[in-house]
């Protein structure tokens, strides 16, 4: 869990995302959402949020050609 120290908390990253693909996440081994990895990620987010951290989620990753083809797709 983070002190108040931190402005702002990055989550990376959303490695599939978009034309209406199932959005997947990559937080390089720390999470495995295939087997319930990291219980703890809802909890620590909100309470980051709660102490007025930003919580911030990076789509893209190392490789790749990523790119959003609209505003509702961003939404």
């Amino acid at each position: 869990m983070l002190n108040e120290n931190y402005d702002y908390v990055k989550l990376a990253f959303l490695a599939t995302f978009e034309n209406g693909q199932t959005p997947t996440i990559n937080l390089s081994c720390h999470y495995d959402p295939y087997n319930n990895g990291c219980t703890n990620l809802t909890t620590e987010s909100k309470s980051c949020q709660a102490k007025g951290i930003k919580v911030m989620l990076t789509i893209g990753g190392a490789s790749g050609s990523y790119y959003l083809t609209s505003i509702a797709e961003a939404k």
